[in-house]
């Protein structure tokens, strides 16, 4: 039985995966705060809808490139 535990923890890679969690943690956590960032801004009105696109372009590119290079 601790065999096929240690072979299991070795095909599995369980060491990796709270590291894998920690990335995608904070790589999510950034995302939130640049449109909780946008969001003020547009409720405080000091940027123009040109400008709104532009942001919420750029953080859906982005999201887009983070989201592919972890595969």
């Amino acid at each position: 039985m601790t065999m096929l535990m240690a072979i299991y923890a070795k095909v599995i890679n369980l060491s990796g995966i709270p590291k894998q969690h920690a990335e995608a943690t904070s790589s999510i956590w950034d995302a939130r705060e640049k449109y909780l960032s946008l969001l003020t801004d547009i409720r405080a009105g000091v940027i123009g809808v040109n400008e709104i696109r532009i942001a919420r372009e750029k953080l859906q590119f982005e999201m887009h490139i983070k989201a592919h290079q972890k595969r």
